[in-house]
């Protein structure tokens, strides 16, 4: 008698041994949810990281953020930007401290040289003083010593500044003869006249021909200045005589500028 077949077993039935069909599903389905989860942790961290800034929190992607920025501490800015995320790096406009003292220094430093360097609107003028000298009379012809109002006379400008100014002056000739009475003081005040006019007579000559020389003026003050010289020229003539004995020739004739005039003789 031939012994009875056994019935076929389902798959995954009987010793607990799972088909091959199962086993791969159950595969499929865990690497499904692997990828899922990666993908769900780079959207959380894609999401909490701001433009151009790492979120400085958690494992490698957070090292990249970090390593984004390469400021110094002391650079870093001070300021949360907005949308980050609590633990991430800080973000501002602001330039770092340290740049911003460096820039003030220099500019402080340029500021003081340019300063030291201009002139100051409020430093006295330095002084000046302008002379020049000319001929009133530049000769004379005649009985010497000649007169004041007919003698070789001059004019001189004298301008200084700044005032109020004291200046000494005194006019000398090229022959070394006095011309003068020395050194005379000059005063200008400070609401005054810039410039002052000196006249000057050049007197005591009494010698007989003719004498030719120079003068000029020379001043003592804030700056010495001598002027030009100024030539003058003094020519010294005898008086003709206004009376005495007539000559022999002439003493029956009667002196024509004597005669009285017609029109008033008695």
């Amino acid at each position: 008698m031939p012994a009875p077949v056994p019935p076929p077993q389902e798959p995954g039935a009987g010793n607990g041994r799972q088909g091959p069909g199962r086993a791969g599903a159950v595969l499929a389905a865990g690497l499904v949810v692997l990828l899922l989860a990666v993908a769900a942790l780079g959207w959380l961290l894609l999401r909490n990281r701001p433009a151009g800034e790492g979120s400085g929190s958690g494992g490698g992607p957070a090292a990249t953020g970090a390593t984004a920025s390469s400021a110094p501490p002391s650079a870093r800015p001070t300021g949360t930007g907005g949308g980050a995320a609590p633990g991430s790096g800080t973000a501002s406009a602001s330039a770092p401290a340290s740049a911003s003292s460096s820039s003030s220094a220099s500019a402080s430093a340029s500021a003081s040289g340019s300063a030291s360097a201009s002139p100051s609107p409020s430093a006295a003028p330095s002084p000046r003083v302008v002379v020049s000298v000319h001929a009133v009379r530049g000769e004379y012809r005649g009985t010497c010593p000649p007169a004041a109002s007919r003698a070789p006379s001059f004019r001189a400008a004298v301008e200084v500044e700044p005032r109020p100014a004291v200046l000494e002056y005194r006019w000398v000739t090229r022959s070394g003869s006095p011309s003068g009475p020395g050194w005379q003081s000059l005063a200008y005040t400070a609401d005054g006249p810039a410039s002052r006019q000196l006249e000057h007579t050049a007197l005591g000559y009494d010698g007989d021909g003719t004498r030719a020389d120079a003068v000029r003026l020379e001043v003592q003050g804030p700056v010495p200045v001598v002027s030009q010289w100024v030539e003058f020229s003094v020519a010294c003539e005898e008086e003709a005589p206004t009376g005495g004995a007539s000559s022999p020739g002439a003493a029956g004739s009667p002196d024509p500028a004597a005669s009285p005039d017609p029109a008033t003789a008695p």
